[in-house]
């Protein structure tokens, strides 16, 4: 590489900058070369100046604490290999063969299926027809159920307990009753949901192997189309709403922060799909220091990604295909754990429909070699850039939403 370029002299950012106010030809710099996306100024270069400062600022509360080590948001080595878990998404009703559908996801390459339901009675036969699979997958539970309700709550307490027994491991339960709030308007006493959240930590935490109790939806932030600073201010919120009520009814924190994980929207700006789940990793450091100061390592979160519709067109469904795969590719550089890719039309046969979604990631692994890399983003002087960027803006947002 060295022999390939030994002639062209190299240029400092100096240089560039002063032929380019030549080219211009007394035209401002910011007006023609400087555009402004979701209010983040991107510049026409980036250079090893533009990355960010880690030295204390008074005047933010952001990274304060935060060893500059982080702005990887990876801890491995850019040498070791990419791992996520290709997802499927998969509604229930009572007459589902679990195990045709499951062996025909396997298939297809799924190795990770998150299940929703028809209604709270179809859970039950979901269970037994776990117990009976033949063909292995790592599950998540997408409860969609008022947490108010004392019926539901044990109806879960008696399923969960019924796995774990047979020590059938669950990815995720996933309860979010503040986003069933959000869907369905809030209740009179949220404190019920509440207290029987904690009820069920306490009573469900020895079957939880290596699974997940709370998963915070933000796809509904980025399905509005909501700015990548707003999205990740509010889960943040959301999250603070829950370290609040559970540490009240007395769960440890250090514990809860192991049972929550995320779920994301993925849109097609590419560079910015990235740097937000980058930029998240290191908020929820933040996060976790803010309420355990004490801590010396903290984990990154359990993200799972869905690729957002909301950019989806039916008129030339196909292209879809095309935007898809560039929300897939940023989830995966952005460092997802598991990720759905959304069928690209609803008009198709869903079984092609679905063959060509899970493709996207199988293509992305096989051929395209994207899982080469534990963290192919690290050091890119721009995406690095808006990380920082998008992180000290979702933070600042964070605290005004609390202050409120």
């Amino acid at each position: 590489m060295n022999e390939l370029f030994r002639e062209i002299a190299p240029v400092s950012a100096d240089q560039w900058l002063a032929q380019v106010q030549k080219d211009l030809k007394g035209a401002g710099f910011e007006d023609k070369l400087v555009s402004t996306l979701e209010d983040i100024s991107i510049q026409p270069l980036y250079t090893r100046n533009n990355l960010p400062e880690f030295e204390k600022d008074e005047s933010s509360e952001f990274l304060l604490d935060l060893d500059p080590e982080f702005i990887d948001a990876v801890e491995d080595t850019a040498t070791q290999t990419l791992t996520w878990n290709v997802a499927e998404e998969m509604l229930i009703d009572e007459n589902s063969d679990m195990n045709t559908l499951v062996t025909a996801a396997r298939k297809r390459g799924a190795s990770y299926i998150r299940l929703s339901v028809t209604s709270d009675r179809v859970w039950d036969h979901v269970v037994n027809e776990i117990i009976k699979l033949t063909t292995p997958a790592n599950f998540t539970f997408n409860i969609d159920a008022d947490l108010n309700d004392e019926d539901i709550v044990s109806k879960w307490r008696d399923r969960v307990g019924y796995l774990g027994e047979r020590d059938r491991l669950l990815i995720g339960i996933e309860f979010d009753p503040i986003g069933y709030w959000n869907k369905n308007g809030e209740p009179e006493h949220k404190g019920t949901a509440f207290a029987h959240l904690a009820d069920l930590f306490f009573r469900l935490s020895g079957h939880l192997h290596d699974c997940r109790l709370i998963k915070i939806d933000a796809t509904a932030f980025a399905e509005k189309n909501d700015t990548a600073v707003e999205q990740l201010a509010q889960t943040l919120f959301i999250a603070s709403n829950y370290f609040d009520q559970m540490e009240k009814r007395n769960v440890p924190l250090e514990e809860l922060m192991q049972l929550v994980s995320f779920r994301f929207g993925i849109g097609t700006n590419f560079f910015f799909e990235i740097a937000k789940l980058r930029a998240f990793k290191i908020l929820w450091n933040n996060f976790v220091k803010a309420y355990m100061p004490e801590m010396d390592f903290i984990p990154n979160p359990e993200i799972q990604c869905v690729t957002a519709t909301a950019s989806f067109t039916e008129t030339d469904a196909h292209n879809n295909l095309l935007r898809a795969t560039t929300a897939a590719m940023s989830a995966i550089l952005g460092g997802c754990d598991a990720l759905i890719v959304a069928p690209f039309s609803k008009n198709e046969d869903p079984v092609i429909a679905q063959q060509l979604a899970t493709n996207i990631q199988n293509l992305l692994r096989y051929e395209s070699y994207i899982d080469r890399y534990r963290d192919a983003a690290n050091g890119s002087f721009y995406i690095e850039s808006l990380t920082a960027s998008f992180g000290e803006a979702a933070w600042n947002r964070f605290v005004e939403l609390k202050s409120n």
